[in-house]
C-alpha cells in the first residue's frame, strides 16, 4: 500500500504520482481536498486500476467525504498487507483542528464538525482497544508527538488528546500522518511516528519514501526503520 500526505486538491498531481508509480492500493493521509472550496468531485481514476481510499482531513468536506465511496469513513480498520506481510490490520482515524479557523468561511473552508466529536473519539478509543493495531494512518498525531515537532508552540486538540490516550492504552509499531507539511520521522518509544509532507508517498509495503516531486528517493529508509 501506498501512503500519501496531503493532496489540497492538486488532484492531476495525485493522479500521476498513482500512475507512474503503477501501484494498485493507496491510502491519502487526509486533506484531499474534497469539498474544499467547491472542489465537491473524487478526481476520474479512468484508466488506472486498483482501490485508492483516503481519510478526511481538516481541509475536507465532512458531509461530502462521508458520502464518496472512497473515503475510508471516521475510524475503523483496514485489513490487508502492511510493512512487508508482517501486519494485517490497520488502523485509521479521521479530523483534525484547522489553526487557522478565525479565517475560514463556514461550509466553504470550515466545517464545525472537522474533528470527530468527543462522543465518536470515545468509540474510536474503544476500537482502538479492542484492535490494538501495529499500524495507525491518520491525519493529525498525538498531542506528545506534536511537542517533538514543534516544541512549546502545541495547541492540544480533543483529536490530538484522543490519540494520546490511544497511545497509552497501546503503543502501535508505527503511526503515520500528515496535516503538518513537514516530511518528519522519529523512533520514539518504539514506535515510528512518521509525517508526510504534500504529495510525499511511503510505500509501506517495499519500505520506499519519495518526496512530493519524486526527484529524491531516500534509499536509506529501510535501514532506518528496521
Amino acid at each position: 500500500m501506498l501512503l500519501i500526505g496531503d493532496v489540497h486538491g492538486l488532484f492531476w498531481d495525485y493522479k500521476r504520482i498513482i500512475k507512474s508509480l503503477g501501484v494498485k492500493r493507496t491510502l491519502q493521509l487526509g486533506d484531499f481536498g474534497l469539498g474544499f472550496l467547491q472542489t465537491m468531485d473524487f478526481p476520474d481514476m479512468s484508466g488506472i486500476e486498483g482501490e485508492h481510499l483516503f481519510i478526511r482531513g481538516n481541509h475536507d468536506n465532512p458531509a461530502v467525504c462521508r458520502a464518496d465511496k472512497h473515503c475510508v469513513g471516521d475510524f475503523g480498520v483496514l485489513e490487508g498487507s502492511f510493512i512487508d506481510g508482517l501486519y494485517d490490520k490497520l488502523f485509521f482515524i479521521a479530523g483534525a483542528w484547522s489553526i487557522d479557523e478565525a479565517y475560514r468561511t463556514p461550509g466553504i473552508s470550515w466545517w464545525e464538525d472537522e474533528q470527530l466529536s468527543h462522543e465518536q473519539l470515545a468509540d474510536a478509543i474503544d476500537k482502538y482497544s479492542e484492535v490494538k493495531p501495529d499500524i495507525v494512518c491518520s491525519h493529525d498525531c498525538p498531542t506528545t508527538i506534536l511537542h517533538h515537532i514543534h516544541g512549546s508552540r502545541v495547541i492540544p486538540t480533543r483529536t490530538s488528546q484522543a490519540m494520546d490516550i490511544m497511545i497509552n492504552i497501546h503503543k502501535p509499531k508505527y503511526f503515520f500522518f500528515a496535516h503538518h507539511h513537514i516530511s518528519w520521522r522519529k523512533n520514539i518509544d518504539g514506535c515510528w511516528f512518521i509525517c508526510l509532507s504534500e504529495l510525499e508517498t511511503l510505500d509501506i509495503s517495499k519500505q520506499v519514501i519519495r518526496v512530493g516531486n519524486h526527484k529524491e528517493i531516500r534509499s536509506n529508509y529501510k535501514r532506518r526503520i528496521k
